[in-house]
Formats: structure tokens, sequence, C-alpha cells
């Protein structure tokens, strides 16, 4: 993580069956109103200015439904959409769990949990991307704090690879992850994790993103592809993120 001051280790917990300990961000403040005063500027601090999610045309004609709003799980039983989803198509961790805080014995981290973040057996603070099923986007946009000079941070991949499928010993994903400013893309890297066991999350990227005078919007994006060998289930978490002033010159 970029910043090891803002990481603090907690009591001995559960996750999955297999011991950890926590380690996570500090807590950020609340939102800025008017241009923030000083740098860094963490991301968990700022309200987004909008977030979506949806399901792609499928190439191979498996699923049938696509368009924003849409998760589309062919040929399994259709879903209720706005519950199988984060509320609001968001999930901003700012927090760390109380010290002492322990998943119930045997209990799996899930992405359906929005109060945690999960990567490496470790809990982060953080702002979620997730998708569900192939095809599937999800993105969300944050308004730049003005006279920003560059964003930092690390993308983690979470430690649930299952989602609704469950009871598998082990699964693969494979996905894209954008980042974009002003509607230039800035960013992509994609991967595919092969056997991909409960609680093998892992850092997937670091970034550092200059940022042009005048840079308005920042959007990360997620995309899980058409393969269809598992791919039930992608959680990244940006941990870390901070908006930093320009580097002087």
């Amino acid at each position: 993580m970029n910043d090891p001051s803002s990481r603090c280790r907690l009591s001995p917990a559960r996750l999955g069956g297999v011991a950890i300990v926590f380690a996570a961000l500090a807590a950020a403040g609340p939102g800025f109103a008017q241009p923030p005063a000083a740098f860094p500027v963490p991301l968990v601090s700022l309200a987004p200015s909008g977030a979506e999610y949806g399901t792609r045309p499928d190439p191979q004609g498996h699923q049938r439904r696509a368009g924003a709003g849409v998760i589309d799980t062919a040929p399994e039983k259709p879903r209720n959409n706005a519950e199988w989803f984060w509320p609001d198509a968001r999930k901003i961790v700012a927090t760390l769990p109380a010290e002492g805080f322990e998943l119930a014995d045997g209990e799996a981290y899930s992405s359906t949990r929005t109060d945690l973040f999960a990567s490496e057996g470790f809990f982060v603070t953080g702002v979620g991307l997730w998708v569900r099923t192939r095809n599937m986007y999800h993105r969300i946009d944050y308004p730049v704090p003005p006279g920003a000079g560059r964003f930092t941070g690390d993308i983690l991949i979470c430690d649930d690879p299952f989602g609704w499928l469950k009871g598998k010993e082990a699964t693969n994903q494979e996905f894209e992850f954008f980042v974009f400013v002003d509607g230039k893309q800035v960013e992509n890297k994609g991967a595919r994790r092969l056997g991909v066991r409960q609680g093998s999350g892992e850092k997937f990227l670091a970034l550092d993103i200059p940022l042009e005078p005048g840079a308005k919007t920042i959007r990360f994006e997620l995309e899980m592809t058409p393969w269809g060998a598992g791919n039930k289930n992608v959680e990244l978490v940006i941990t870390d993120g901070q908006f930093l002033a320009p580097t002087p010159r």
C-alpha cells in the first residue's frame, strides 16, 4: 500500500476458516464542498458523481438481455437486478471494523457485504467495483478536486471469487480494468486467473495517473469478458486512492 502510516494492525480474526489480521487505511473525513485547501484528498472522502452497472450484448449469444441496470445470469434463473447489486451501484468503505471484530466461525468473506472489503486476508477501506457474471460492467465517476495534479492508489482483487455460485473449490476469472479522465482512457489492464480459491485476492495494479490542469472527472471501470469457464464474480477495491498536488518542476 502507498502509505504505511495509514495502515493499522488489529487482533487476529477468521476469514473463510483461515487466520488473518486486519490492515487498512485510517478513516477519511467528509467530502469537500469548496476547493480543498490542502492535498492529498482521499478518494473515500469524496462523493461519486455517478455510478452504473449493466450487461453488454453477448457475442456468444447465451445471454438474452443487455443494457444498463441489467444482470443476466442465463441460462440460470433470472435475477431481481435491483436486489442483486449494491445500493446506488456503489460500495464505499471509509472506516475499519471495530478492533476485535471477527467474521462468524467458518464464514467466508462475501462481495455482497457493503461494510467490508477483504483482500489477501486483510480488511481494507476503499471504493469498490463489482461484476457478477460475464459481459457485465460496473463504473464509478468522481469529480477531480480543483488543482489536483495526480491520482495514486492500489487496485486489489478481493477474496470472493465465487459470488452466487458457491460450493466449488476453485473457479476462474477474466476481466479488464480501465481508468478514464474526462472521457480519455489513461489506464487499461486485464487478467485471467485460473484455479482461484476463496481468500486468494491479491494486489492487481498500482495507479499513478497524471492529471492535466482543469481535469474534471475520473472514471474507474471494471468489465468481465464473455469467457464462460467460471467468471461468476470479480470484485476490485481502489484502496489508498488519493488526489495529490501537482509535482513541482
